[in-house]
């Protein structure tokens, strides 16, 4: 008898810490992005977030292993007619991801996930690639892997 219950309960922890290793190691090197299509008040401003494929090619989501490589998002900004655009680009709360740096003439700064933007003037689509780092912390929230970020960007367009 004394037998039978150690072999269940055996089994039973057995079965237990299977099941939660999987569960604590889901999310430890998988990171999923995700960006799309932005509206702006302004009918002659426009403005898109998003990443790219190992192509080259515009996609809205993206997995990748965490730190394998160096991730970008990409932003683009057109100004049509004329004028230009001075503004900020805001990662809002709530990102699974946080801004870093960006090398483009077009971007003066990067504090606190808040881009400052130099003036874009009309005459076509700027593209400004932002590197960008996956939240690390000691606890890792599972929803983190399923969260929308939302991008903003304010600014004066004259």
């Amino acid at each position: 008898m004394e037998k039978q219950i150690f072999k269940i309960v055996t089994v039973v922890l057995l079965v237990l810490v299977l099941t939660m290793t999987n569960f604590i190691f889901v999310g430890s090197s998988l990171i999923s992005y995700a960006a799309d299509d932005n509206n702006t008040n302004q009918s002659n401003v426009k403005f898109s977030s998003y990443f790219k494929d190992e192509n080259g090619n515009k996609i809205t989501a993206k997995e990748s292993k965490y730190n394998q490589t160096e991730e970008y998002l990409y932003l683009q900004i057109e100004v049509q007619k004329e004028g230009y655009l001075l503004g900020n680009v805001t990662l809002e709360e709530g990102a699974n991801f946080k801004l870093v740096s960006s090398d483009s003439e077009y971007v003066e700064k990067i504090e606190n996930n808040i881009i400052s933007l130099h003036n874009i003037t009309s005459g076509g689509a700027v593209e400004i690639a932002i590197k960008i780092e996956p939240i690390n912390e000691e606890k890792f929230d599972i929803g983190l892997l399923e969260v929308e970020s939302k991008i903003t960007l304010k600014g004066t367009y004259k």
